[in-house]
């Protein structure tokens, strides 16, 4: 890593690798379920509602609220204390994947999914891309719709900074899906205790996230 923009932009595909891994781990094991699509939990949210299915609305509005006070938390911290969320991303997704271990199979899959709400919701907003690029590592929606544009566009006009754009938001998607095939080796090896195969992305995230504090202190 050559400068501090390098590394900061090693440690957002990291991240984004965490990110596919979890995302594949929800939708492999509990029901094709997504725990970091809040449009379609809110979608399903009013359908419940107004289909008098208030048990399975209540499920999921508190997956919502989980979700929510994730995103407070990250901010919370951010004015209020000298801890690195990034950090602390890192942490809370190694014990997310302990618990996720341990929960039982056939337990309801939204309620089996809190903890991925959680933390994934935790880790959009610590790690929020690099310089004025702002990226997500916990889907791939709008990653792709940056670099379909930022393509074209150079193709159209040369700009070289729309190709240095387009190659940013592809590398995200490269590592997010680099993180959903290696969910998909261990799903079919180990099935829901695959969760634990998230601790060699969480430690080479981490391990940059050091080196990354090194070179802005020095």
């Amino acid at each position: 890593m050559k400068t501090e923009k390098d590394c900061e932009e090693l440690l957002h595909l990291c991240a984004a690798s965490v990110g596919g891994f979890f995302g594949a781990y929800s939708i492999l094991n509990r029901h094709e379920n997504f725990g970091s699509s809040a449009t379609t939990n809110l979608i399903i949210i009013i359908s419940d509602i107004l289909g008098n299915s208030l048990k399975d609305a209540f499920i999921r509005l508190a997956a919502m609220l989980i979700y929510v006070s994730a995103i407070i938390l990250t901010v919370l911290i951010a004015h209020y204390t000298s801890l690195n969320t990034k950090k602390l991303s890192v942490f809370l997704s190694s014990c997310c994947a302990v618990i996720l271990c341990f929960l039982p199979e056939k337990m309801d899959y939204i309620i089996s999914l809190y903890p991925i709400f959680f933390i994934t919701a935790f880790q959009w907003n610590s790690f929020m891309g690099t310089g004025k690029l702002a990226s997500s590592t916990i889907f791939s929606t709008n990653n792709l719709r940056v670099t379909v544009c930022g393509y074209v566009s150079y193709t159209i006009s040369k700009d070289k900074k729309q190709l240095e754009t387009a190659n940013y938001y592809a590398l995200t998607l490269l590592f997010f899906h680099i993180g959903v095939i290696y969910e998909y080796i261990f799903f079919r090896l180990f099935g829901i205790k695959s969760s634990v195969a998230a601790f060699p992305l969480l430690a080479a995230t981490f391990a940059v996230i050091l080196i990354d504090e090194r070179r802005k202190n020095r």
